[in-house]
């Protein structure tokens, strides 16, 4: 979902921005609860919320089928449980920091990228995870199907938006089927992976802090106990090798194709290195969170 600096023309650029302002100040208002509590409750939500996606969509897990690294979107798991309203605000401070400091996407793409991975793939999957359970399908499986369908969805949003953009020098079916069709050995391995995530994380939050969740995903059960080391060693091997990202084998490829080279504002000198120290600063700020709560729970009691 990172569309770099100079794939979209200006017109393009300013129109999904345009789209993306409304979402992004429905988002904002959710913070802005009328209670003291409730506000300072759905900041610390939004923050971690940050966190998680920041550090998530740098993680590279290499798909062997294809020759490229891809990441997880993390975006429409957490629309389940806080709402697609409360993560459009962290999407969009996460692909800004990545686009501003880490090479990652772009300012004038920001927009687009917003649309696609902060509010169609939340939205789907919070959509389909709500009619699933209403026909009583149980939790797991729905999380499962939710957050994978969501995550393809935000690759056709994708497709959708390129084909508009790059139509001018060709035509908007022939560079959607090629954003399709490049992202599809990709993306629908790394679906199933999203898939699974999200069912053990969900099933995992029902066990231990069940108050997290709505009542309606209260009652989930963990789904394959394992994924969560599977996904550990396909993202480690991912160090050892130099592959291509996904964003660059297929929308640098078909912008570059339609007349429009990516002129992103600097290279980072080491993306997979970034991305897991993202990641190992989200788990250490997860842990030190814990431990601080325990301690003053501790004090309370003293």
């Amino acid at each position: 979902m990172h569309i770099a600096e100079g794939v979209l023309p200006g017109a393009h650029a300013a129109a999904t921005w345009a789209l993306a302002v409304p979402p992004i100040v429905w988002s904002t208002r959710w913070l802005h609860a009328d209670a003291p509590d409730e506000r300072r409750h759905r900041l610390t939500l939004a923050s971690m919320s940050t966190a998680l996606v920041f550090a998530t969509t740098l993680v590279p897990i290499p798909i062997p089928v294809a020759g490229v690294t891809s990441h997880l979107c993390a975006t429409p798991l957490l629309a389940l449980i806080i709402g697609p309203r409360a993560i459009v605000l962290p999407t969009l401070l996460s692909l800004a920091v990545q686009a501003l400091f880490l090479g990652h996407g772009g300012i004038t793409s920001l927009g687009a990228n917003l649309l696609s991975l902060g509010v169609v793939g939340p939205l789907i999957a919070w959509g389909i995870a709500r009619s699933l359970r209403s026909l009583r399908v149980p939790t797991s499986l729905t999380v499962l199907l939710a957050c994978a369908l969501g995550e393809l969805a935000v690759y056709l949003a994708d497709a959708v938006l390129l084909g508009s953009a790059l139509s001018a020098s060709t035509t908007f079916t022939r560079v959607f089927l090629a954003v399709v069709l490049g992202f599809a050995p990709i993306q629908i391995p790394l679906a199933v992976l999203e898939g699974l995530v999200s069912s053990f994380t969900l099933g995992y939050l029902a066990k231990r802090q069940n108050h997290l969740l709505p009542p309606w995903l209260a009652s989930g059960r963990t789904v394959a106990l394992g994924v969560l080391l599977v996904a550990f060693v396909l993202g480690t091997t991912a160090c050892g090798q130099k592959v291509r990202g996904a964003d660059e084998a297929v929308i640098d490829h078909v912008a570059t194709q339609a007349g429009r080279a990516p002129t992103p504002w600097f290279n980072p000198s080491d993306e997979r290195v970034l991305g897991f120290a993202s990641l190992g600063s989200f788990v250490a700020g997860v842990v030190l969170t814990r431990l601080w709560g325990r301690l003053r729970e501790g004090g309370r009691r003293g």
